[in-house]
């Protein structure tokens, strides 16, 4: 399926996740007679689609990624000065070691239809087995700031540990360097690169670009989804703190704040 879109100056869009190479194809009954319909994925790609022909060109040079389960090539951004930089950014699942998994963010100079110059600035650590709660949307803020929602790789108690990426909101500069007034960076053992923390598995962010307010949709347990306003060195709970329960039924915690 699609993980992630985001929209290129040309008025062009730019999309990771993928469509089969003989995509285009006939809308449901009941669709908009000016629809243009598509077949769900059969690969990780990533292509550029243009709504007002409803054409698309293949990017050639995607790196390979760990595709199973909620992994595979996660999201795509364009740097806020794209059109003098060229510069996008994929975040994706990769293969680290022998059955260990991780999420990646790599920058890439587009040039046509075609990613060149990869650069990785941030790779989550540790490395875990599985394919699950991998997280990873991307978002530059106002000052350029770049944000990357984690999830906890379904190792929950990670989400309070400021020793590891896994369950934290992360910001860095757009070349993967620390911004020196993160909320963690002279806290002992943290990982600086540590905005929020407490997180099961968020998989969208944005902003209000009036305010500068940053918001993100946490994938959480069953009946705990959560929308929330990131603000800076604040502990979202996770697994402390959940309104929802396990899968089965069963309690994760009584405590609601």
């Amino acid at each position: 399926f699609l993980h992630g879109m985001t929209s290129l100056p040309d008025g062009r869009v730019l999309i990771s996740g993928g469509f089969d190479s003989a995509a285009r194809g006939t809308c449901p009954d009941g669709a908009d007679p000016s629809a243009i319909c598509y077949s769900l994925p059969a690969s990780n790609e990533a292509f550029i689609f243009d709504p007002a022909t409803g054409d698309k060109v293949m990017i050639s040079n995607v790196p390979e990624v760990h595709y199973k389960g909620q992994g595979g090539l996660l999201d795509v951004l364009v740097h806020p000065d794209f059109e003098d930089n060229r510069w996008i950014y994929l975040s994706a699942s990769v293969e680290v070691g022998d059955d260990a998994f991780t999420t990646r963010v790599q920058r890439f100079t587009l040039d046509g239809d075609r990613l060149k110059d990869a650069e990785t600035i941030f790779k989550a650590e540790p490395a875990f087995s599985g394919s699950i709660h991998f997280g990873s949307a991307m978002l530059f803020d106002n000052d350029g700031s770049l944000f990357i929602p984690l999830g906890d790789r379904r190792r929950r108690q990670l989400a309070q540990d400021l020793s590891v990426s896994m369950g934290k909101v992360m910001r860095l500069h757009d070349d993967g360097s620390i911004p020196d007034d993160n909320p963690f960076v002279d806290t002992p053992d943290a990982r600086p690169e540590i905005y929020t923390y407490g997180h099961r598995n968020p998989q969208g962010i944005t902003i209000d670009r009036a305010t500068g307010r940053i918001w993100s949709v946490e994938h959480g347990p069953k009946g705990g989804d959560e929308l929330n306003i990131i603000e800076p060195g604040t502990n979202y709970g996770w697994p402390e703190i959940t309104y929802g329960v396990n899968y089965d039924g069963t309690i994760i915690t009584t405590d609601k704040s």
